[in-house]
């Protein structure tokens, strides 16, 4: 069954469900459909967190669950801090991101970048491009000199390749966490670090001249 399915069965069965989408100001696909995407951004995270403490503590008022949140709170802070100064050393022509699928809108939205395309279309990984819209992207990429595709680490990067080889400038392939953590121990295994691995390889990525990578 599907995510949906099965909250709404338990929801059904008495289950306590916490839906945190709505509750955080969610974007929207460009088709209307919402963007589940919302831990790119430490702010809606912040309220996230808040939101969970409060329903853990009517659950479960053993535990101080509000100064856990607030711990979380804090470090989820630092992070944006943190990634606020690495996407600042980035000038204004070089926050143009493609990416492999639509993940990372809420990453833009917050740091002032832009995704100017996306290999596959909608708010699925299983969907596939046309002749004509991956025509367009490579346009757009030399149009734009994007020296840089993301794509996630848990999906493949064929298309990305393909697209690179394409293009009139020499393209980058980076990968990013997106859809799940990195092993534990290695950078990237919990959410601020994820984050803070992203905003890197983003930086690292759009920083390159398309001209130079070679």
């Amino acid at each position: 069954p599907s995510i949906a399915t099965a909250l709404d069965d338990a929801a059904t069965d008495g289950t306590p469900v916490l839906e945190l989408g709505p509750s955080v100001d969610p974007r929207s696909f460009p088709d209307g459909s919402p963007d589940p995407h919302i831990w790119f951004d430490p702010v809606r995270m912040i309220a996230a967190t808040r939101l969970i403490a409060d329903a853990l503590e009517a659950l479960d008022s053993t535990t101080d669950w509000s100064a856990n949140a607030e711990t979380y709170a804090e470090q989820l802070s630092e992070t944006d801090h943190q990634i606020t100064t690495l996407i600042g050393g980035l000038g204004a022509d070089q926050r143009k991101l493609v990416t492999n699928h639509a993940s990372i809108g809420y990453f833009a939205d917050r740091y002032g970048l832009e995704v100017v395309g996306v290999i596959i279309p909608g708010g699925s990984t299983l969907a596939n491009p046309s002749s004509a819209e991956l025509a367009e992207l490579i346009r757009i990429i030399d149009e734009l000199s994007v020296p840089a595709i993301f794509v996630e680490t848990t999906e493949s990067d064929e298309l990305a390749l393909a697209i690179a080889g394409e293009t009139a400038q020499p393209v980058t392939i980076v990968e990013l966490f997106t859809e799940s953590l990195a092993p534990e121990g290695e950078p990237g295994d919990s959410l601020t670090s994820l984050l803070l691995v992203d905003a890197e390889r983003v930086v690292a990525g759009l920083a390159i001249p398309a001209e130079a990578d070679s």
